[in-house]
C-alpha cells in the first residue's frame, strides 16, 4: 500500500481540519491538536501568554483536578506532551490503539474546560519564571533566542516564546481567559492522528467534542520580518564563548527546501559533516559545532553554532566562513553527496517510525502546505539534489544577506571581524 493511501483528510462544518495516517503495523495511536497561534501572534505587552496558557491547561478542568488528569492518563498508559512554538501550540497524547476514545475524551476535556484557578496561576507563574532563569543560565540555549531576537528585531517573530519576566509577572486570570477564548477557534485548529485506527472513528469522536467550537475572525496579518545583519555581543563571565553565525534562509514551503536539507547535513548536520571534521577533529578548536536551518511560514535563517575558548573564536568564524565559501565554489564529489543523502534519508525514515513524529509531520504539512507529503516523495526529492544545486544554494546563502554574528561570553564586539 502506498503512503498516500493511508492518508485521509476531513474538514468539519466549522472548519476544523482533521488529518490522519493509518499505520496498521503498530499498536499505538498519537493524537495531536495544533492551535495555529504562537508567540509571533502576540502583542509585545502579552508576549509569553500562549506559553503560559499551555502550562495552565494541565492544571485542572471542571471535571478533573490536575492529579486526576495524571491518574487518568496513567490508567490508560498514556504519554502526554505539550509545547509552544513561535507559530502554534501543540497538545498530544500517545496511547495504545484500544484506548483511543478514552484518550480523546481526556484531551478534549483538558482543552475545552480549563479552570485557570488563581492558586494554580500563581504556582505556574513561579515555575515559568524559573524556566526563564534556567535558559538565562544556559548559554548554549540562550544564544539561539538572542540570535532570533537580533536578526528579527522589531518583529514579533524575534521575541522569546516564554516572554519576559515582566510580562509573566503581570498576567492575571482575565488576560489568560480572554486570550484563550479568542484563539481557541475551529478555523484555528488542526487535529492530526497517526497510528492504528479508523479515520471515520476519529472524525466521529472529534465532531462530538469539537463540533460546536466557534469560528473566529481571520487573524491579522503579521508583518514579514526583515533580516538584520551585524554583530551583537552579550558580555558574560563564562569559561567558553558561544556564538551563532547566521544568514537569511528559507520559509517553510520554499521550493529549494530539499536542497537546503542536503546542504545543511553536508555542512554541519552530523559528526561526519565538514564543520565537525575540519574544525573540531582536524584543528581541535571546539568541543561543539553544528549548523541548522530554521523556517517559518514567511521567513527563515541558516546558522552555525559553536562554543570555544575566547582566543579561538575568530579562527573558528574564519574557518566556518571558509567552509561556506568552499560549498559555494567547489564542486561536491559524487561519493560525498551520496553519503550525505543516505545519512539524511536514514534519519528521516527512522524518525518517522514514531507515531508521535508522524502526527507532528502531518500537522505541520497541513499548516504550511495544505497537503500531504509522503515519505516516498520526500526521499525522491532528496535523491534529485545534484552537486551543482548544492553549489548554487551555497552561493545564494552567501549572497542573500550579510551575516549576523551573535556572541555570549567574556568578549566585546570589537573582538570580531565579519566580511562585507
Amino acid at each position: 500500500m502506498k503512503d498516500d493511501e493511508n492518508y485521509q483528510k476531513t474538514v468539519l462544518s466549522n472548519k476544523i481540519c482533521i488529518v490522519t495516517e493509518k499505520l496498521t503495523h503498530v499498536r499505538s495511536v498519537t493524537i495531536g491538536i495544533l492551535i495555529n497561534t504562537g508567540s509571533r501572534d502576540e502583542d509585545e505587552t502579552v508576549n509569553g501568554i500562549s506559553h503560559f496558557i499551555e502550562h495552565m491547561i494541565f492544571k485542572g478542568t471542571k471535571k478533573r483536578s490536575a492529579r486526576q488528569i495524571a491518574a487518568d492518563l496513567d490508567s490508560i498508559g498514556g504519554f502526554f506532551e505539550a509545547f509552544t512554538s513561535r507559530e502554534y501550540v501543540c497538545l498530544a497524547i500517545k496511547v495504545l490503539d484500544a484506548n483511543l476514545t478514552k484518550a480523546v475524551n481526556i484531551l478534549a476535556d483538558i482543552l475545552l474546560n480549563p479552570k485557570f484557578d488563581e492558586p494554580d496561576i500563581e504556582r505556574e507563574r513561579a515555575v515559568i519564571l524559573e524556566e526563564i532563569k534556567m535558559v538565562q543560565d544556559s548559554p548554549d540555549e540562550l544564544i539561539h533566542d538572542l540570535l532570533t531576537n537580533f536578526i528579527w528585531q522589531g518583529n514579533s517573530l524575534g521575541r522569546p516564546i516564554s516572554g519576559s519576566e515582566k510580562n509573566v509577572r503581570s498576567f492575571q486570570r482575565p488576560d489568560l481567559v480572554d486570550f484563550f477564548r479568542n484563539h481557541l477557534r475551529a478555523n484555528n485548529m488542526v487535529i492530526a492522528t497517526a497510528g492504528n485506527f479508523e479515520h471515520e472513528k476519529i472524525v466521529s469522536i472529534f465532531e462530538r467534542h469539537f463540533g460546536d467550537t466557534k469560528i473566529s475572525k481571520s487573524p491579522e496579518n503579521v508583518p514579514i520580518p526583515e533580516f538584520h545583519a551585524g554583530i551583537h555581543v552579550r558580555p558574560k563571565e563564562l569559561e567558553q564563548v558561544h556564538f551563532c553565525l547566521a544568514f537569511k534562509g528559507l520559509r517553510q514551503a520554499h521550493s529549494l527546501r530539499y536542497i537546503s536539507y542536503v546542504y545543511n547535513t553536508l555542512l554541519g548536520g552530523s559528526m561526519s559533516s565538514r564543520l565537525f571534521q575540519k574544525i573540531r577533529e582536524q584543528h581541535g578548536l571546539v568541543y561543539s559545532i553544528f549548523s541548522y536551518r530554521t523556517s517559518y511560514r514567511d521567513a527563515g535563517f541558516f546558522s552555525i553554532y559553536a562554543a570555544c575558548n575566547s582566543s579561538n573564536v575568530q579562527k573558528v568564524i574564519d574557518l566556518s566562513l571558509k567552509n561556506l565559501d568552499d560549498l559555494a565554489t567547489k564542486k561536491v564529489s559524487k561519493s560525498e553527496l551520496e553519503r550525505v543523502k543516505s545519512q539524511l534519508k536514514g534519519s528521516l525514515v527512522l524518525g518517522l517510525e514514531s507515531t508521535y513524529n508522524r502526527m507532528n509531520a502531518l500537522a505541520k504539512q497541513e499548516i504550511y502546505f495544505q497537503r500531504y507529503i509522503s515519505l516516498n516523495e520526500t526521499l525522491q526529492e532528496v535523491d534529485k539534489v545534484t552537486p551543482a544545486e548544492v553549489n548554487e544554494f551555497g552561493q545564494s546563502i552567501l549572497s542573500g544577506s550579510e551575516p549576523a554574528l551573535v556572541v555570549i561570553g567574556p568578549v566585546n564586539d570589537k573582538d570580531f571581524i565579519l566580511p562585507h
